[in-house]
């Protein structure tokens, strides 16, 4: 995703479980609308593209809280879509 300048970029992470919109934009396709929330115990980020076009990712942790898994759901319209799924082990220092 690439942006303009014209940008207005919110970030907060508030653990108050509710609905956040964390950016408005104007990129190349067109406003982006990037919203948050949680649902249960898994962490939802959605981004819309007003010319069409949604990507959700899922964050979620293994029950043993070895691994984080990222659920992205790319839904490109016309009935194009893929789902793949990022694995991040935990790393001790």
């Amino acid at each position: 995703m690439e942006a303009g300048h014209d940008d207005a970029v919110e970030e907060s992470h508030e653990p108050d479980h509710a609905n956040r919109t964390h950016r408005t934009g104007v990129g190349r396709r067109g406003d982006i609308e990037i919203k948050a929330h949680w649902q249960g115990n898994d962490f939802v980020v959605e981004r819309k593209v007003s010319g069409g076009g949604k990507v959700t990712e899922d964050y979620l942790k293994s029950q043993d809280g070895k691994q984080l898994f990222v659920i992205v759901s790319l839904d490109r319209g016309r009935g194009r879509s893929v789902e793949f799924r990022r694995v991040y082990d935990a790393v001790t220092s």
